[in-house]
Parts: structure tokens; sequence; C-alpha cells
């Protein structure tokens, strides 16, 4: 049996338009008109008739194909092909045909519209119900790590659509796809005779447009708008390398369509490519989820940006992956990454956990945060490490939920009191961020004090920069506070601490801190602003569209 040998066509266009040559070959040869092929099934002939309609008349002149359900038109022989021009009323015939499963592609010879139908079953002499004929559609699939890059194809099982994957592309594209629901597209490969897999089923593709499959073997998607315009979180400038916070709850995810640890949750781009991201808490029971998503660009002043969540793989788990990717990149700048969850991990690759004392675990601003009582003397430390001892390009962030400040000094993260810190003003219960300079002859304390008070039992996002030349301190997004600071900051061999100072060490914390981060990249007031914005309780960032 020969087999039609596609291999060294590279694009969905040269594969198509060679089969419709071939079958153009056979109608002017014997008009197929008592060729037999088997589908899915037993080897008993029947015939098949059916009619096609173009703008409410008939559609003459009309290639019709049937093929069995499973035709792979790069590895099946062409022999499995039958083929029928429509009369002048529209209506195609096909005698010869096996009892089985099969699909009619229809073709229109001048316009080349496009109809399908897929997966009917031929049991006897048959007649199928009338289709009309509409302009085709496109589909766009990434290249997923599990495709051969060299070898690979997909395609829709039971037509002629097929493309191979292009060297260098991240995308393959399916043209002139008969518009409607495409109930399958599967991907193989020519090497070793690889066994098809599913990449998606039941895809809805409108008539002139297109569809992107985002994820391979999801059945479920949401498309996650970044709202950055005056009506969002009113962000002027791009954001680059942002971790976006997607929260979930029950009122705009249904947690029983996927497994319970959220293990077959991914996101991606609008172009389907794939993008990190970490959850930080997926609980199926409460319906409540933190996930965070690295966005490479969040553009500024724009409505229209968006990614996509997919989900819907088969099973269940227990087990959270903390990571998938870097979301949290130290090429970024993030030194550490504390989510204050009951196993005080570090988001980043350093994997510098937290160690506990006399904490408490609590509801935070984001999922679950520490909660530091100064009778337990409670603090959190990190262990000392090179990366910390930063002179310059400092940012410092975490989010608080002060109970009271009774003294000065409070610290919410502190590398001692000779270097860089976040702290809290009993005299104007407010936020500050201090500096201590390299001149050791005068000791100097750089200190920025903020104006909104603090201690009113609500969160507050506190930010301190400095790039060697200014120190800024935000609060809730706002820069409340700057001052030259002219020197670089010291060093020490110190823990890094939360909740309390190592040198003064009575300085603890009375409340709850959440979303630690420790950078050596000084950010701007845009990514800034973001954060909080994305963060807050009534997140003005996401935006969840149907």
């Amino acid at each position: 049996m020969e087999s039609i040998n596609l291999f060294k066509f590279r694009n969905i266009r040269t594969v198509v338009y060679f089969l419709s040559s071939v079958c153009i070959f056979f109608l002017a040869v014997d008009s197929c008109s008592t060729k037999s092929i088997a589908g899915a099934g037993s080897e008993t002939t029947n015939s098949l008739t059916g009619k096609l309609t173009r703008f409410g008349g008939p559609a003459s002149s009309t290639i019709v194909r049937l093929l069995p359900s499973d035709f792979d038109c790069v590895a099946d022989a062409k022999s499995r092909i039958l083929l029928d021009t429509t009369n002048d009323l529209g209506v195609y015939k096909f005698d010869g045909v096996d009892t089985g499963t099969y699909t009619i592609e229809a073709v229109g010879i001048a316009v080349k519209d496009r109809a399908c139908k897929y997966g009917f079953h031929v049991v006897s002499n048959d007649t199928l119900s009338t289709d009309t004929l509409h302009a085709p559609g496109t589909i766009k699939i990434p290249v997923f790590n599990t495709f051969d890059k060299q070898y690979g194809y997909v395609y829709i099982p039971g037509t002629t659509n097929a493309a191979f994957i292009t060297e260098g592309e991240d995308t393959i594209t399916l043209d002139s796809v008969a518009s409607g629901l495409v109930p399958l597209v599967s991907y193989s490969s020519t090497r070793n005779n690889t066994s098809a897999s599913v990449v998606r089923s039941d895809i809805v593709l409108p008539s002139n447009g297109v569809a992107i499959i985002n994820q391979q073997g999801m059945q479920y998607q949401q498309k996650i708008v970044l709202n950055t315009s005056a009506s969002g979180a009113n962000v002027a400038g791009d954001v680059v390398g942002f971790p976006v916070l997607v929260r979930l709850s029950a009122s705009d995810f249904n947690f029983s369509l996927s497994q319970k640890s959220g293990g077959d949750v991914k996101f991606t781009k609008s172009s389907g490519a794939p993008l990190p991201f970490q959850i930080e808490l997926w609980d199926s029971a409460a319906k409540q989820a933190a996930v965070w998503v690295n966005v490479d660009t969040v553009l500024g002043n724009n409505s229209s940006q968006y990614i996509v969540m997919n989900w819907g793989l088969a099973g269940n788990t227990n087990a959270i992956p903390l990571s998938l990717g870097q979301v949290f990149d130290t090429l970024a700048g993030f030194l550490g990454v504390w989510h204050q969850g009951p196993g005080l991990e570090d988001g980043t690759v350093y994997g510098d956990n937290g160690i506990d004392s006399a904490t408490a675990d609590a509801a935070g601003i984001i999922g679950r945060c520490r909660s530091f009582n100064p009778l337990q003397r409670s603090f959190i430390s990190i262990p000392t490490a090179p990366r910390f001892n930063m002179t310059t390009n400092i940012t410092l962030s975490a989010w608080i939920k002060v109970d009271s400040i009774a003294m000065d000094w409070k610290a919410i993260i502190a590398k001692g009191d000779d270097t860089y810190r976040l702290q809290c003003d009993s005299a104007n219960k407010t936020g500050y961020f201090n500096l201590t300079d390299s001149d050791t002859v005068n000791h100097g304390y750089e200190d920025l004090e903020g104006s909104t008070k603090v201690d009113d039992q609500t969160w507050h996002l506190v930010v301190g920069t400095f790039d060697g030349s200014v120190m800024r301190l935000y609060i809730d997004g706002v820069l409340e506070s700057s001052r030259p600071g002219s020197k670089p900051c010291l060093v020490n061999n110190l823990n890094l601490t939360i909740g309390n100072n190592q040198q003064r060490t009575s300085r603890f914390f009375a409340g709850m801190i959440d979303e630690v981060r420790v950078m050596n990249k000084t950010m701007n007031a845009d990514w800034v602003k973001l954060c909080f914005m994305n963060q807050k309780s009534n997140d003005a960032l996401v935006v969840f569209q149907q």
C-alpha cells in the first residue's frame, strides 16, 4: 500500500495544496465512483449521500472527501480517501463505503469556503443532513517542550489539515480549517512511529477567526486581563519582569474542575507561550488560591493585555509544586522572598527558608502570614549570606498589620542596626526606612519617615529603596519621603531578621507581617505602585474575563 509521503512538506499550506491536487487527480481519472474504503469498523459496504449549501443556495462544484475519523494525512495511505464533487444541486454520493466512523471534508473550488462533519457512523445506505460552507479559520498551537522540534507535526484527525513544526518558531499554525466545533487536534512525529497524543479537544473556531490553544490537553481556560489603565491599577509606565498575583475564589473559579493541589494549572501569554508561575496557596476545600505568575512586561496604561490560565487534567494529587519556573528571578534582583506561609519557604532558587522563633500562623493579606507577639519574643531569622551585604541598589518590601507601636524602631526587616532596615516609629505611628552609611567616623544614620499612620490594624505595604544616591520610602504605593544618601551602606555578618533587630533585641514587632522581599535592585515608582494595586485586598490589576 502506497503512503502519502508528506515528510518533506513543512507547513499546512503545502500539505493542503498537495492533498487537494491528489484529490483533483483522482476525480479526473475515475470520478471516485466505486472505490471502497474502510472506516473504524467492519467491512460491509454501504452508500452515503449528502448535500451542501452556500449562501442559502446549493454549493455546486465543491470537492468532498470522505475520510476515516482517525485519518492522519501525514502517516496514512491515500487509498483511505474517497472523493466526489457536488452536482448542480449541491449533492454528493459515495458508494462502497464500509461500515465505520467517518468525517466529511468539503472545500469550495472557487471561493475556498469549507465545511466538516466529524465522527458520524455509516451502518447502511445513509443520507446525511445538509451542511453549509463557511469561510475557514485558523488554529494556533504553541510548540510545547514535549514536541519533537525536527520531525513533529500537529493534525486534525479525519481531515487533510496538518502542519509540521518549523525550526525556530514557537507557534504552529493550522490554516484553512473548517469553522465550527473542531473535536480534536493531535500531535505525532515521523520519527520512530511515534504514537499520536491529544493536544486539545472541542475547539470552537469562528469563521474567519483564530483559535489559540494555550496548553496541551487542558479542558478549561480563563482569560485574565491586566488592566493598568485609569479604570484599573492606574500605572502609566511599563513594568518589566513583574510577578502578577492571581487570587482565586469560589466567585471566579470552580475548584471542583481542577486537581486538589492545583497541580494541573498552567499559565500562558496570549500567544500560547508558557509563563513561569508559583503556587503560594491552593486550598480546594476553602475554595481559595494565590498564584504568582511572572509576566515579562506588564504594559502601562493598557486595558487589553491578557494572560491565560489553563486547567482540567484528569486525576488528583495533594502535592503542591511550590515553583514552576523562575517567578522571583534572581536576575531581576530578588535575593529572598518569604510568603510567610507555615514552612517559611524562600520563593527564590536560593532556598534560604526562615527559622521561626515563637511566631504564629495567621490569615495574611495574601494566603497565610506570621503573627508576632513581643511578649513571646517572636521573630524569624534568615541565616547570613554574602548576597545580603548590599551597599547600594536596595529594595526592602513587606506588608504589615500593626497591633501597636509601644516603642520606637519596631523592626519589620533588619540586618542588624548598622546596615539597612524597615521599621515603625512610636511617635508618629508610621513606617521608617533606615540606612547606616559607611562613614565610620560619624557613624551616619540616614532615616526616612512616612506620613501614613500604620497602627490602625489594617494592612499596609511598606517599601524602602536606595539607588546609591537617593533614599525613598513608599507606603501603600505612594512615595511619602525621599532624601539624598551620599554614601554606600555598611555591611556586617549578622542574620537577616523579620520582626526584630539582632543588634537591638528589644525591638520586637507587634502584629502581622506578610510577603517579605529583599532585592539588590532599586525598583521604581511604577513597580511599587503596581505591587500595591495588584496585591491589596481589592485587586485593581487582575480582571477575569470570559
